[in-house]
């Protein structure tokens, strides 16, 4: 490391970012902290995100634009964007399009790294749309030992990670990990590298609202989250990879147990309310991948504990039924339209 280069590393992988990404750029240009260099990382978009791009490049020297030439699925896009950082900055803060930092984001959060050199992620609350969330951790501490956070995080004490653009993290863990920081087979590696980086960091905190984290429909990573819900096989996973280096093995067994029955059920009653065969294959791919042997003689089981719910809570019953009648209606209806 040199030390001539920016302090802090801001990062946007994009793709069709403009409806959004003025704001973001904005948000970062207005920081307290001014010893940062941006790059927007564009995903081969087709709308204006490019031009957007350049044209606060043309007018803040600290922002440069990187312009793929292919584009990739979204965790590799996340992969490719974090390689264009700085060799020698010193801490690394993604910020997503559709979301904006606080005027003193940059510089809380970094304040934190200055004076604690064990700490490798840190995170603060985090306004979603008009929720406040990353909360649950006493005021009085600024530092935690990460491996006691990822314990909380696997009781379900609290969740502190937030996505991407809730954290700041020491960059040369980053760079570490030259073929990729994220996990691409999992649609939530943020959430998974987290984990892997508190096995031996510690974790800060700061006590305020330094990030806005936008929700809308038009999302990629909500659009595909709808269709195919991985966080249930992937939450699954994750907890089978890290319980047991967070946990003690009788809490680890338990907990892992209740998931899978858990994950059965749901699965059953998605696959009862017609979600179909592209859904059912979707998880068991990534149900072998992640080293799972489950078929559908065990979903048939979730789907017996479903029914006997259903006894419990007829409404609900009710419901789901009246749900799978009409979709099951309308599919016939658009086979039976003329092509």
């Amino acid at each position: 490391m040199t030390g001539c280069g920016p302090k802090i590393s801001v990062v946007t992988p994009v793709f069709n970012g403009e409806r959004f990404l003025a704001e973001a750029i904005d948000s970062v240009r207005s920081q307290t902290c001014g010893d940062w260099e941006y790059v927007i990382a564009d995903n081969c978009s087709t709308d204006r995100t490019a031009e957007i791009a350049q044209r606060y490049a043309a007018m803040d020297p600290r922002i440069r634009v990187y312009r793929a030439d292919a584009h990739l699925p979204i965790i590799a896009n996340w992969n490719r964007a974090l390689r264009q950082i700085a060799p020698d900055s010193r801490y690394c803060k993604v910020l997503h399009a559709d979301d904006r930092l606080m005027p003193d984001c940059l510089e809380r959060m970094s304040e934190v790294m200055d004076e604690n050199a064990g700490v490798g992620l840190v995170g603060a609350h985090v306004l979603r749309d008009k929720v406040i969330e990353c909360d649950g951790l006493p005021d009085s501490r600024s530092v935690w030992d990460g491996r006691e956070i990822c314990r909380g995080t696997l009781l379900g004490r609290y969740y502190l990670f937030g996505s991407p653009s809730s954290t700041m993290i020491r960059a040369d863990l980053i760079r570490a990990k030259p073929t990729g920081f994220y996990n691409e087979e999992n649609l939530h590696a943020d959430f998974e590298v987290c984990y892997a980086l508190l096995e031996s960091c510690d974790f800060g905190f700061v006590h305020k609202v330094l990030t806005f984290t936008r929700t809308h429909s038009g999302s990629m990573g909500n659009t595909f989250s709808r269709a195919y819900n991985p966080q249930l096989v992937e939450y699954l996973g994750m907890m089978r990879k890290y319980g047991p280096k967070f946990l003690d093995h009788e809490t680890f067994t338990r907990l892992h147990e209740q998931m899978l029955r858990e994950y059965r059920r749901i699965i059953a009653r998605r696959l009862i309310s017609g979600r179909g065969l592209a859904y059912w294959r979707f998880h068991r791919e990534k149900l072998r991948r992640l080293g799972y042997d489950i078929d559908l003689r065990d979903i048939a089981r979730g789907a017996l504990e479903e029914m006997l719910r259903a006894v419990a809570r007829p409404r609900e019953a009710a419901y789901v039924l009246a749900g799978f009648i009409s979709r099951s209606i309308e599919a016939r209806r658009h086979a039976s339209r003329p092509r």
